[in-house]
């Protein structure tokens, strides 16, 4: 398995996952597949906490519109 640099951009990613309860068989935490970083503009989220807008951009430029499972709300 690769080696993956520990970095602060890294750390801010991983705190600002949105956890949601999956309802699947007997439920469990997973991040939320629509909206991993709190909004639905998944791209323009990593750029607003890493500061990479040229990224965005070009991320933004050659990216389709993906679908993804809906999440289930904890009963």
């Amino acid at each position: 398995m690769p080696e993956t640099e520990i970095t602060l951009e890294r750390i801010a990613l991983i705190r600002r996952l949105v956890v949601a309860w999956n309802p699947e068989a007997h439920g469990a935490p997973m991040i939320h597949p629509d909206a991993p970083y709190g909004s639905t503009d998944r791209d323009g989220d990593i750029a607003n906490v890493t500061g990479d807008d040229e990224g965005r951009r070009r991320s933004t430029a050659r990216s389709a519109p993906r679908s993804r499972p809906s999440c289930g709300t904890r009963p």
